[in-house]
């Protein structure tokens, strides 16, 4: 007397599980860089004009200048490898791409680079004595601010975003 086993079931989930470990790291990456992307967006917006300047020169990732983040276009489903992202901004006469070779590995975690290459950037953010009068600036705050908004959020759309992402395998 025989026993008969269907392992289809489990072969299926075998191969949905290798499909997930391949993509799993550009899944977090498309996700770190949207968040990025929102950094950048809410820092813009908090970040005061005098000459525009300042705001103008916050960037992203590896040294590429980016000019705004008012929509992003993530490249369709099948180009797994690198997802790019355009920014457009109503001022610029030009577009500026960043994708996921932007977040680079340290150990386990993967991290981005938002800055501003603004000599007085750094004292906008934190505050300053002014030079002659001996009073203190107040900063502004605006990329901590951000960040902060942001990190509050994340939880909620990763769960919400990797959620759609094992959905879709």
């Amino acid at each position: 007397m025989g026993i008969k086993v269907d392992m289809s079931g489990l072969l299926e989930l075998r191969r949905q599980l290798v499909t997930m470990d391949k993509e799993l790291d550009d899944f977090c990456r498309k996700f770190l860089l949207q968040m990025g992307l929102r950094v950048l967006a809410l820092v813009k917006k908090g970040t005061p004009v005098d000459s525009g300047y300042l705001r103008l020169n916050w960037q992203i990732g590896d040294g590429q200048t980016v000019i705004a983040s008012r929509q992003v276009n993530i490249a369709p489903k099948g180009q797994r490898k690198r997802y790019k992202v355009k920014f457009y901004n109503k001022t610029s006469a030009f577009n500026q791409k960043a994708t996921i070779n932007s977040i680079r590995r340290e150990g386990n975690n993967l991290a981005i680079d938002i800055y501003n290459g603004a000599d007085y950037a750094s004292y906008v953010e934190s505050g300053h004595v002014t030079v002659g009068r001996n009073s203190w600036v107040p900063g502004r705050f605006m990329l901590r601010l951000s960040m902060e908004q942001i990190e509050r959020e994340m939880p909620a759309r990763f769960q919400a975003a990797f959620k759609a992402w094992v959905a879709g395998i």
